[in-house]
This record gives structure tokens, C-alpha cells and sequence, in this order.
């Protein structure tokens, strides 16, 4: 699979913006005469928008206070619009990143919860205007993530299919949107989440570093050859996979053929027709499996044997 464009989410993703928001919820709630809220909660507050994060600001002032959400938005939405950019700065690495991919011709762009306008301020005063085909954030009439329609709609505008595409955000909702999108998805883990959060939203591929992504989609872009086609996975493939899944994981990751179908795709499980194609595949991902006999190749926890001699190939 050759992929064409990455769609990026931004806050906690590709910049830090974690005090400005804070900062201007804070300006909010003292404009309003109601406690602050911490750094440390507007962390796990944001992700869905900004009138979610606003109802769980004063949701933690009191049960009384949401009653004032619709006072909350228009205090919030002039703070924020003149403080947007307070403190922001881009992760570290973000921007070799984003010119490495520009170099390989894979197209980039920015979707965001965060209001339309800020999102593009934030974006063009960090990055410029040449890095991303598009920045889009939340707009009126269009169903924020995790719904996958914007996403989609971005990827289309790109020429790319979910296919081509891959996903890249901080967040359990970022993880769920490329999920929905049938997309490649990855979490970074220096954003507003954790792992464990990640991992909870069955995120296959957790990043450390901009390095370990770049290092990522390359390594998928080496093996773009091999194996079956995503989406091409038969009811035995599926049905194997959750009943073995106890063998690669502690805790199962899918639940539902459903499930199982998403979960293979997403971290690009292969299916080959013998043994020597799993010794194969395993020398090419640089695997040490010279010394490995036939019978402890198909007990590797990757292994999933099929009938007919194939086998089901999954990296968790």
C-alpha cells in the first residue's frame, strides 16, 4: 500500500497547546466569578471541542454553573480568539517531520476540534502556509471527530482513499476517528493522553518520538508489497483471530468480527500462503529468525495458523 497523505489532529499532536487553553478558560471562568480549573484538568478536558470542554470547566465549579454554558461560550470565544497563540509552540522534531514527508510527496493536512479560525491561525503563525494541503477546524454543520466525516472528506480532497491515508492523533477520540474512517491510526503518547488511554481505545501503534513516526510510516512504506490487501480479511481470519487473541495480547482487543476486521486493519495484519512466507516476512521486518525450526515459527504469539497452509500474521 502506497500511502498519500496523513492527516494530522493538532493540539497535543503536532503542538503544545495545552497552556493557552487553560489560560483562556481560566480568563473565562474568573470573567464569570467561578473557580479555576488545573493544567492537569483542562488535560483530560479537551479533545471533543470547545463547548465540551467549557461543560466540564464548569461542571467542576458546580452542577449550577452548567447552567451558564451558553454565557461561557461567547466570554470563551473572545478570550480564546485573542489568546490563542499564548505559549504555543510546536513538539519537538514536528517540524522535520512534516518536511521529511513533504519531501516523499505524501501530502499533509490538519484536522481539529479546536474552532475553525483559531486552528488555522495556530497553524499558519507555527508552521507557515506551505507544510499542509488544508487545515480544517470545528465548523458549523459539520460533526466534529470522532465522526469520520470531515476526515474523510479532507483525505478525498487530497486524491487519497482511507486506504492511502493515515491517521495521526493524541487522544482516545483521535483514535476512534481514524478507526471510523477505516484508516491507518497512530497515537502519540507526548500529547493530552496517556499510553493506558490509548491502548484502552485499542490504538495499535503508540509513538514515543516524531522520529519513531517518521521511522513508522517508512517502515510500512518498505512493505507496502507484501501480504493481502486491507479489508481483504475472510471470516476464517477473523474468527481465529478472536479466538487466539489471549496468545499476543493480555487483554482482548476486539470483541466482535466487527472489531476484529478494524483492529487487522489498522495494524496492517498480512495473510501468507505457506511457512517459508512467514520466515520471509519476518527476515524482511528484521526479525532473528534464522535459528527458529518450522514448528517454533508457527508457535510465535504473531502466528495465527489458517487451513490450507496459510497464516494469519499479526503485530501488536
Amino acid at each position: 500500500m502506497m500511502y498519500k497523505s496523513c492527516i494530522f489532529d493538532l493540539d497535543g499532536t503536532l503542538t503544545d497547546t495545552l497552556d493557552s487553553l487553560t489560560f483562556s478558560v481560566n480568563l473565562t471562568m474568573k470573567e464569570m466569578g467561578l473557580p479555576e480549573i488545573t493544567r492537569e484538568q483542562c488535560r483530560m478536558f479537551v479533545g471533543n471541542g470547545s463547548r465540551v470542554l467549557l461543560e466540564k470547566a464548569l461542571r467542576a465549579a458546580s452542577e449550577e454553573a452548567l447552567e451558564r454554558l451558553e454565557e461561557a461560550m461567547e466570554i470563551y470565544g473572545r478570550v480564546f480568539n485573542e489568546n490563542c497563540m499564548y505559549h504555543v509552540a510546536p513538539y519537538e522534531g514536528i517540524v522535520q517531520l512534516l518536511g521529511t514527508l513533504k519531501e516523499q510527496g505524501i501530502r499533509c493536512a490538519v484536522l481539529s476540534n479546536k474552532p475553525d479560525r483559531q486552528a488555522v491561525h495556530v497553524v499558519e503563525t507555527v508552521f507557515g502556509k506551505d507544510l499542509f494541503f488544508k487545515v480544517q477546524g470545528q465548523k458549523e454543520g459539520v460533526p466534529r471527530k470522532p465522526d469520520p466525516t470531515a476526515v474523510l472528506q479532507i483525505a478525498g480532497e487530497m486524491g487519497a482513499t482511507p486506504e492511502e491515508t493515515i491517521y495521526i492523533g493524541d487522544s482516545e477520540v483521535d483514535i476512534r476517528t481514524g478507526h471510523a474512517a477505516g484508516m491507518r491510526t497512530i497515537g502519540v503518547s507526548w500529547g493530552f493522553r496517556s499510553r493506558a488511554v490509548l491502548k484502552e481505545a485499542n490504538a495499535a501503534y503508540i509513538v514515543d518520538t516524531a522520529q519513531e513516526l517518521l521511522e513508522l510510516i517508512s517502515a510500512w512504506e518498505e512493505k507496502k508489497g507484501f501480504g493481502r490487501s486491507m479489508n481483504e480479511y475472510d471470516e476464517e481470519c477473523l474468527l481465529t483471530f478472536l479466538k487466539k487473541q489471549s496468545q499476543l495480547f493480555d487483554e482482548p482487543v476486539a470483541e466482535t468480527m466487527e472489531e476484529a476486521e478494524a483492529f487487522l486493519e489498522d495494524c496492517m495484519a498480512v495473510v501468507v500462503d505457506s511457512l517459508d512466507e512467514v520466515r520471509e516476512y519476518f527476515e524482511e521486518s528484521g526479525a532473528d529468525v534464522e535459528n527458529m525450526d518450522a514448528e517454533e515459527l508457527e508457535e510465535a504469539s504473531e502466528v495465527f495458523p489458517l487451513s490450507g497452509g496459510r497464516y494469519l500474521i499479526v503485530e501488536g
